[in-house]
């Protein structure tokens, strides 16, 4: 663990819960600085800050491994590719259905059912 880089560390549940009041402090004194409101950034220390801290205080919540700052530094700058790409997928689906009721082949629509939706 003495090897280890600062961000690479994992803290006990006492470091994230002072660092998440601390950070959250000064998140709100920057949000009442500026009219602009705070937007995410993963590599604003202070944004990256707050995201571990509040992650690893709901993990412990569920029994989930604590994670140290730089695998939820990684772990962030992968969600928005995900979502564009899952986005890109559901739009090219519901295209290629779309099509199938222009061309008046109803039949031939994939549906979903939810089972529980119908309880």
């Amino acid at each position: 663990s003495e090897s280890l880089l600062e961000d690479q560390k994992i803290w006990d549940l006492k470091h994230y819960a002072t660092k998440f009041l601390e950070v959250a402090k000064a998140l709100k004194q920057h949000a009442d600085s500026t009219d602009l409101g705070l937007e995410w950034d993963k590599d604003e220390d202070l944004h990256l800050d707050f995201v571990t801290a509040a992650s690893n205080i709901r993990s412990a919540q569920f029994g989930i491994p604590l994670q140290s700052r730089f695998t939820v530094k990684s772990e962030a700058g992968n969600i928005i590719p995900a979502i564009a790409t899952t986005n890109a997928i559901v739009a090219g689906l519901i295209v290629g259905e779309a099509v199938k009721i222009i061309a008046g082949k109803l039949s031939e629509c994939k549906q979903v059912r939810f089972s529980f939706l119908q309880q």
